[in-house]
């Protein structure tokens, strides 16, 4: 099982796929410095819709993170 996960500042959505191609997702509105309580909450919501035989998450291969929304510069804020 894979799981997939994109963060902006404002949601955050994740995909998990089975090897068999079947696949679940989740998505909530967060706010932007909430974002590892949503990540929590996200993965927890993606193992509990994860296609069967997978819910129990044992079986992760791989865990992939697109946060290129979050590191977008904004000139009132810091860039780190």
């Amino acid at each position: 099982m894979r799981i997939g996960v994109s963060i902006t500042p404002a949601r955050i959505t994740g995909v998990v796929v089975a090897a068999d191609g079947s696949h679940g997702s989740y998505s909530i509105e967060t706010a932007e410095d909430d974002l590892a309580d949503g990540l929590d909450l996200l993965l927890l919501r993606l193992l509990e819709s994860a296609p069967e035989p997978f819910a129990s998450g044992r079986d992760v291969s791989g865990i992939v993170f697109d946060v290129s929304d979050l590191l977008e510069p904004r000139s009132a804020a810091p860039t780190t």
